[in-house]
């Protein structure tokens, strides 16, 4: 291990090339971890101070979740072979920032220490290059893997899903998917998606699945410039396009063009929910690849369409061509017949050799065909839409011919006519389409009645039949009605006039009847003959020959039956029966709807409750006027708005999580809605509905709840309310049946008595046993029985709670009668009053001491409760005032009419002001009061004042005392005072005098030999002043002996 030192000449290199060195450096305790030296780069990129960093130890630069590594590496540290190791870390700035560090570290002994001198380098660039090529490298492989795919797979949606799963998982994003765009349509499909669970249940969401190209208008301004849509959400300008992906709740979003040859195909889209993606030009890279090669594969596969569509008319053609071929000339006149018309048309094709191709076809067909001819002269090649065609039988054949003209062809000179026989093409197509016009008519929006005589008016315009009805069956299912008819001529007009116009059969009764009967076709002929007929004389009079019966089946359920009739024979129908065969069938679903629309319609339009019909668009289709009164609007208001405006805001997203469980067909409950008025005002509704979605259409019912919601929430205050007070107030509430052991507690009960209903059953014997054993007594027996019924019953006790802690509760318990006047169960409350009644007796207490208290004072103690305007007076001894007792709190009562007259007014007022004013808590008088013997004593009467929180006095308390002995001290002290007063000015005053001028005497005699006054003068001026001298001190003498006789008899007196 090396050497290094602090400090010395012999170092100043070293530390020179420490502190200059161009990368970060520090020398560190091992033992301690901290920093002990560090050069001026490592201060310049970590942003410390020196002091900071010698402040610090290694784990301070260090990420939190890097500590354990760091931890592990310094445990190695002491068991390394070598001093010198390199290693990469992660390292934290002061602001922060975490980069990434090749460390280069000798072990060094440092001022004594085992230490380490570590040279830290950033290799953020290089980290970064290493990750953008490994990034390219997953790019290049996506690629790769995205062509793979799309070469192979056929099927171009199965290719798309297999590389958005590539796209997803490189990139790693929340969704990717791929809408078809109809410019015609004005839509975008929502075709494949690659996304996570949270995603999914959005892109699944209705306004998901088609999305009208207004709302985002700025992708397809993108997309036909053919450039890609970057945005985040947030930065985005107001527009129907932020709106939109607002509302799917995305941060950013990508979208790529897919296109091909200038046409547009759709669109990729990329999204995120949780960040704002930045991208990368690497990941453009993919995505466009992805975008172009997609386009590519759609191009080449819709080519590959419309060649075998191309292939498949040629085929057909070809075929065709097969069928039967003749030639004619200009005139439509046959030069050639191939030989197989005999086997197509059972002609010889001599016999068709010189006649005109128009004497085989049906007259009606005729003009039709004729505008076909002029254009066969003039083009190459024209296709003759089907026409009718006469065979040997006379029976009329449909066929279609291809015209190709080769009049300048001098080997054929003619028009070569290729022509297949399409007649059962053309009946199915003519049934097919009369059943179209039929079930049109039949759900158009008019009464039932009317949208069956349309049909029947349509059916029997398609054929030869002179009279159609159709028959339903009752809603009760006994019978059979005629619901719809139709005919034509006059002579049939009377069919319907006569007297034995039948209108309702029942089972086998009829044609109708039978059908129903056999639930079979029925083919009648001679009906005008058949007793079987009901309508006999009708038919006859109408020439009505056969009629036939077409059951009508809604699967297996028998809705009713269509009555055909004829004045041609049996036959007639019979060869009808190509086109009528089915017709049951198809129209039974059809009539089964319409019969449902017209139920549910009746119901919906009578139905007390609001109903509605909403697209996947979210606009309103139909509303009830249930609907439109409760929101006070007129129903052409509602209908084609959007829902969601008579929605409140904060409930649209319950009503999406709805319309999304009904999207993947998972049963939900009503959900309940605040809707908006006409007037804004909030009403109540619980919405129920089901998803067509072949229709695209959600059909909701609702129920206003306004009333009962507002009630219930209401009650739900009130009962907070209730339990709010029941806390305050420790009162619970408490229910038995009669029959029964157990109570029924409130949460409030169970608190009183300590008890979880969890781990407490309030049976009768537990609840006894939480009464305290010597209050037991009181559930002996069944005090049930004992308790008149109606009447409350009232007493306290005690209970002990599983803490042991004893608690008074007070309760009321009320036996209830049933209907039959018997007992049925008892109800009761229980309040827990163990304050109450600590404080009684705390009160009790305290009055008990301060009635003591009043009588042991040797003043007079008093107290007024303000609430009763009592005054309670106790017993002063040596007094002659009355001993305890109580009376009312006044001017007159017997206290203050003691009170000096001159005092009693000032003494009231004191006290009444002190009382008035809230901000005082004390009164103080001194007052004269007139005793039984005519004398006066004088008082000093103080209080203190007892207000409640409104600064209202609730109590007094206070007492008297009897100063009048200390006020007779007090003026005989004042007397003495006076006395001593005067006998000290005798002293300082009149004795000074004599005395002065004795003095002042014998001072002139002793310095001045008596000055000019002789020894006699002398002596008889001092003589003079000691009688003066003598006199006051007489005085004085009188004063001091009076004052000592006036106290001896004071004394005497005590």
């Amino acid at each position: 291990m090396n050497s290094l030192s602090s400090n010395g000449s012999p170092y100043e290199s070293e530390d020179l090339i420490f502190e200059l060195g161009p990368f970060p450096m520090w020398i560190f305790d091992m033992e301690t971890l901290k920093f002990l030296k560090v050069n001026t780069e490592a201060i310049r990129q970590y942003g410390y101070s020196q002091k900071e960093f010698l402040s610090m130890n290694l784990k301070d630069i260090r990420p939190e979740e890097d500590i354990p590594r760091l931890d592990k590496a310094i445990k190695d540290m002491v068991t390394r072979e070598g001093t010198y190791k390199e290693s990469i870390f992660r390292h934290k700035k002061k602001d922060g920032t975490v980069f990434p560090v090749r460390l280069k570290s000798n072990l060094i002994t440092y001022n004594g220490r085992n230490c380490e001198i570590v040279s830290a380098i950033d290799i953020s660039e290089e980290v970064e290059y290493q990750d953008y090529l490994l990034r390219q490298k997953q790019i290049i492989g996506a690629i790769s893997d995205i062509n793979s795919i799309l070469l192979k797979n056929i099927d171009w949606l199965k290719a798309l899903k297999l590389c958005f799963r590539i796209v997803s998982e490189t990139l790693e994003v929340d969704s990717v998917y791929f809408f078809d765009i109809n410019l015609k349509e004005q839509t975008a499909s929502h075709k494949m998606a690659w996304t996570n669970a949270e995603r999914n249940s959005m892109l699944e969401s209705p306004k998901f699945q088609n999305i009208h190209l207004s709302e985002v208008s700025d992708l397809l301004v993108c997309f036909k410039r053919g450039q890609r849509y970057e945005a985040h959400v947030a930065n985005m300008e107001e527009s129907a396009t932020k709106a939109f992906l607002t509302s799917m709740k995305l941060r950013s979003i990508l979208a790529l063009p897919v296109m091909a040859g200038g046409d547009l195909f759709g669109f990729i889209g990329i999204d995120n929910c949780n960040q704002e993606r930045e991208w990368k030009d690497e990941e453009f890279q993919l995505l466009d690849v992805l975008s172009t090669n997609l386009a590519n594969h759609m191009a080449r596969t819709e080519a590959l369409r419309k060649l075998e569509e191309s292939e498949y008319k040629f085929k057909t053609m070809v075929q065709r061509g097969k069928g039967l071929m003749a030639i004619v000339d200009s005139g439509v006149n046959y030069k050639y017949v191939a030989p197989n018309s005999k086997t197509v048309l059972g002609i010889n094709a001599e016999d068709f050799i010189g006649k005109n191709a128009f004497d085989f076809i049906n007259e009606e067909d005729i003009p039709r065909l004729q505008e076909y001819l002029p254009r066969a002269l003039n083009e190459k090649h024209v296709s003759v839409p089907p026409y009718r065609f006469k065979d040997s039988e006379g029976n009329w054949r449909w066929i279609e011919t291809v015209l190709t003209n080769h009049l300048s062809d001098p080997i054929i000179a003619g028009i070569v006519a290729n022509t297949t026989e399409v007649t059962d093409e053309m009946e199915k197509k003519m049934a097919k389409d009369m059943l179209y016009s039929i079930s049109k008519a039949i759900v158009q929006p008019c009464e039932l009645s009317d949208c069956l005589d349309n049909a029947m008016e349509i059916l029997i315009s398609s054929t030869n039949i002179c009279a159609g009805e159709i028959w339903l069956k009752t809603n009760d299912g006994t019978r059979l009605i005629l619901r719809g008819k139709a005919y034509r001529g006059e002579a049939i007009k009377k069919f319907y006039q006569e007297d034995s116009v039948v209108d309702i059969v029942g089972k086998g009764v009829g044609l109708a009847g039978n059908v129903w009967k056999t639930t079979s076709i029925c083919l009648w002929g001679n009906i005008k003959d058949s007793s079987d007929c009901v309508r006999q004389k009708g038919a006859e009079t109408a020439s009505i020959n056969s009629a036939i019966g077409l059951p009508v089946f809604y699967g297996e359920e028998f809705l009713g039956c269509i009555l055909l009739f004829s004045q041609q024979p049996k036959s007639f129908l019979s060869n009808m029966q190509y086109l009528l065969a089915d017709l049951g069938d198809e129209m039974g679903a059809v009539v089964k709807q319409r019969i449902t629309e017209d139920e549910y319609h009746n119901f919906f339009d009578i139905s007390p409750d609001p109903f509605c019909i909403i697209g996947f668009d979210s606009r309103i289709k139909k509303v009830n006027k249930a609907l439109a009164v409760a929101l006070d609007y007129r129903e052409e208001d509602l209908v084609g708005a959007n829902y969601q405006q008579f929605v409140n805001s904060a409930d649209l997203g319950v009503i999406d999580e709805n319309l999304t469980s009904l999207m993947q067909n998972l049963s939900t409950e009503g959900v309940e809605v605040r809707m908006l008025t006409a007037q804004k005002d909030e009403r109540w509704f619980v919405w129920s509905g089901t998803v067509k979605k072949d229709e695209k259409l959600i059909v909701a019912v609702a129920k206003d709840i306004t009333e009962n919601k507002l009630a219930r929430i209401s009650l739900k205050s009130a009962y907070e309310r209730l339990q709010y007070a029941q806390s305050i107030a420790k009162l619970g509430y408490f229910r038995r049946n009669i029959d029964s052991d157990i109570q029924q507690w409130t949460e409030e009960v169970y608190k009183i008595f300590g008890h979880s209903p969890k781990n407490f059953v309030p049976s009768f014997e537990n609840v006894k046993n939480c009464l305290h054993p010597d209050d037991r007594h009181i559930m002996e027996g069944d005090p049930i029985l004992n308790m008149v019924p109606g009447k409350l019953h009232s007493f306290d006790h005690r209970i002990l709670t599983p803490t042991g802690k004893i608690k008074w509760v007070h309760e009321e318990i009320q036996v209830k009668l049933n209907e039959q006047g018997e007992r049925s169960h008892i109800e009761g409350t229980v309040q827990d009053i163990t304050e109450s009644k600590e404080f009684e007796q705390q009160l009790l207490l305290s009055n008990e001491r301060f009635r003591l208290a009043m009588l042991a004072s040797n003043e007079m103690i008093w107290e007024i409760d303000h609430q009763k305007n009592i005054m309670i007076r106790g017993n002063a001894e040596e007094s002659d005032m009355e001993p305890t007792h109580n009376e009312p709190f006044n001017k007159d009562n017997s206290w203050f009419k003691k009170v000096h007259p001159e005092d009693r007014d000032g003494v009231l007022n004191s006290l009444y002001n002190s009382l008035g004013d809230k901000e005082k808590d004390s009164w103080e008088h001194e007052y004269r009061m007139e005793l039984e013997d005519g004398s006066i004593a004088y008082m000093v009467d103080r209080c203190f004042i007892l207000r409640d929180n409104m600064g209202t006095p609730v109590r007094s308390v206070g007492s008297v005392m009897d100063i009048t002995t200390s006020r007779q001290h007090l003026e005989k002290i004042k007397e003495h005072n006076k006395n001593l007063r005067e006998i000290a000015w005798l002293q300082s005053h009149v004795v000074r005098a004599p005395l002065a001028r004795i003095m002042g005497l014998i001072h002139l005699f002793k310095e001045y030999d008596g000055g000019d006054l002789s020894v006699e003068e002398l002596f008889d001026l001092i003589s003079t002043s000691a009688h003066e001298l003598d006199e006051v001190i007489h005085e004085i003498s009188d004063k001091t002996n009076k004052i000592k006789d006036k106290e001896a008899l004071n004394a005497s007196d005590r």
